[in-house]
């Protein structure tokens, strides 16, 4: 069940990509505009949330307290995502709005991250889930997962940092971004 949560999160991060860097910031630039700076950020705030989600999930053979930190990040995670949502029709509003094309991307996205977590939920024996406990199953991560997801977590950070720069002029200006962004091509 692990390789499917795994794979399941390649997928995410492949799709959630093409969302992160294609459309909003090549095409959109969501950072260099006033009334989309929140999304950025928010955008930016769950980057940064993914990263113990992967290490508790994916690295460590976490159990006990370990898991419900981990359970704690996703939720957190979804309250940022609830957030973002609720702003998101103001934050485009100037842009045109949000393209089928991109609203079509958030929900595959969205959904392969929560079907990969909810498996590497469920991957861990119901003991781990008991917060003293002595595991008489042995779970272990497969090393290939573990390497693949420190990989994982380390471009997080950097494209988390790279999201909170850009909300930044000094950096936002040397980015390349235009003077202003035609709302037609939103279509």
């Amino acid at each position: 069940m692990i390789w499917l949560s795994f794979i399941l999160l390649l997928l995410f991060l492949g799709v959630g990509a093409i969302d992160g860097i294609y459309f909003h910031l090549k095409k959109y630039q969501l950072f260099a505009h006033q009334e989309s700076r929140t999304e950025h950020l928010l955008h930016s705030i769950r980057a940064l949330l993914l990263v113990p989600t992967i290490l508790l999930l994916y690295v460590l053979p976490s159990q006990g307290w370990q898991l419900y930190l981990a359970l704690g990040f996703v939720i957190l995670d979804l309250v940022v995502m609830v957030a973002d949502v609720l702003i998101e029709y103001k934050s485009r509003a100037s842009l045109g709005g949000l393209t089928s094309a991109e609203y079509t991307v958030h929900m595959v996205a969205n959904s392969l991250h929560m079907m990969a977590i909810t498996l590497a939920f469920a991957s861990r024996p119901l003991e781990y889930w008991q917060l003293n406990h002595n595991p008489t199953l042995n779970f272990s991560i497969p090393e290939l997962i573990k390497t693949f997801s420190i990989i994982l977590m380390l471009t997080t950070i950097f494209g988390a940092i790279q999201h909170f720069l850009l909300l930044h002029p000094k950096f936002s200006k040397n980015f390349g971004m235009p003077s202003q962004i035609n709302p037609s091509l939103n279509r």
